[in-house]
């Protein structure tokens, strides 16, 4: 028999036809592994956290960009995207646009209640016991204002507006309860609304003229 014969192409052909040659024992390239998004979301919140601190420390004040205002810190929501840790709107733009939101999409809106409430049964109960608490002492709060006062909740509501929802003496908001209704214990006539501390000062010293002119006597003399 005769011997097989192979046709071989020459080197240069073989590189103009594009042949490869194959490497055996080649490792596969190394693929870079990330870590996900939500490992790195807690350093995230520290960072946003403590940018949120230096703020609270060096500026009380922060520029809303929808109304165009400089308004205190407390009026804004927190938000992590934003380097302050704030969001860039206040809470009443913030309030009005989410409102609009939910009046032009209600199918969207009850779709994510119920979702929300699935996904989160323990909230939604806290906040329903919250809410019935805060409509029990609002019904309450109408009965005792009259029967006490001898003022219709109409009346309470407008004294707070006329004095811009601030105390009659310190001139501060009073943010966790309700301004407190000061009247005279002689006449039971309604002098004004007072903060807690303002109204418990008032109170413990008796309405007493005299005594809170010794008092002012006493920390002038004893001014440092």
């Amino acid at each position: 028999m005769d011997k097989l014969t192979f046709q071989t192409r020459p080197r240069k052909q073989l590189k103009r036809s594009g042949f490869k040659k194959p490497v055996y024992g080649a490792t596969k390239p190394k693929v870079r592994i990330t870590k996900p998004k939500r490992e790195l979301m807690p350093n995230r919140v520290k960072r946003a956290k403590k940018e949120l601190v230096e703020l609270s420390h060096t500026t009380k004040v922060k520029f809303c960009n929808l109304c165009s205002k400089t308004k205190e810190i407390h009026l804004f929501g927190k938000d992590i995207r934003c380097k302050s840790g704030l969001s860039s709107k206040c809470k009443s733009c913030n309030y009005v646009g989410v409102k609009k939101w939910r009046t032009d999409n209600p199918e969207k809106h009850s779709i994510g209640r119920k979702l929300y409430k699935t996904r989160h049964p323990e909230k939604t109960k806290e906040q329903a016991r919250k809410d019935s608490q805060k409509n029990y002492y609002k019904l309450g709060q109408k009965s005792r204002i009259k029967s006490r006062y001898g003022l219709l909740l109409e009346e309470y509501n407008s004294i707070k507006n006329r004095q811009n929802n601030l105390c009659a003496i310190c001139r501060k908001k009073e943010y966790e309860k309700e301004l407190s209704i000061d009247h005279c214990h002689k006449t039971g006539k309604v002098r004004g609304l007072l903060c807690q501390k303002c109204n418990t000062a008032i109170g413990l010293l008796n309405d007493d003229i005299l005594l809170l002119k010794k008092t002012i006597l006493y920390l002038k003399n004893n001014e440092n």
